[in-house]
């Protein structure tokens, strides 16, 4: 499995104990000279060993163990800085095996995605959020009705905004990446305009319909 992480690009090679191949197949993700992905250089690996009575687990109870395994070994990979030798071989790698809990694991990744010059987007994206949320709530708010919810939060207006921001995104990205051809032809290319300060909650209501009759 690779996951991407800002500008890291992390392999995890996993296998069930007693994983004898584990470490050698892991340390081949990091040769003298960094393999790339999508133009990422691969620095670091996981090589991750289940416990062996997890081969005798159904697929549909074993994502149940895992979760509340704590016997889990994995182990950080990264490349050893060698000098005087250009040969592209495996074997120059350092790291320490750990027995933890996948929740541990996570928070590895997790560092390193932090770490990252790209993670600094999400301060950038919750504060370009922030404007259209403040604007759909101020067109929630002056309607003579309460919100149906407001006895049970103290923001509901806010929280409908980032529901509706939440659908807005993700209707958008999927117009983006996902072949529309299938969709009636009157349903292509839709785009959800920000909200108008001035507008009034029926105009949200009507994307709020749109969104559900493209029913991506």
């Amino acid at each position: 499995m690779l996951v991407e992480l800002g500008e890291f690009a992390v392999p995890i090679e996993a296998e069930f104990a007693p994983a004898r191949a584990v470490r050698e197949d892991t340390e081949k993700r990091l040769p003298r000279f960094p393999l790339l992905w999508r133009g990422l250089a691969i620095d670091f690996v996981f090589a991750v060993v289940y416990p062996e009575q997890f081969k005798r687990i159904p697929e549909s109870r074993a994502k149940d163990k895992l979760a509340s395994c704590d016997s889990l070994e994995f182990e950080r990979l990264y490349r050893r800085e060698q000098t005087g030798t250009s040969e592209s071989r495996p074997g120059h790698v350092s790291g320490t095996r750990q027995r933890r809990s996948v929740a541990t694991l996570a928070e590895y990744l997790h560092h390193l995605w932090i770490g990252s010059a790209k993670s600094g987007s999400v301060k950038e994206t919750v504060s370009k959020a922030s404007s259209p949320i403040g604007q759909a709530r101020d067109m929630l708010r002056p309607e003579s009705q309460s919100h149906p919810f407001s006895a049970v939060d103290g923001d509901p207006e806010s929280t409908t905004a980032l529901v509706w921001l939440n659908a807005v995104l993700f209707q958008e990205l999927l117009a983006e990446h996902r072949d529309a051809s299938h969709l009636p032809r009157a349903l292509r290319d839709i785009r959800i305009p920000k909200p108008d300060p001035e507008g009034r909650p029926t105009v949200l209501l009507g994307q709020w319909k749109t969104i559900l009759r493209v029913n991506w």
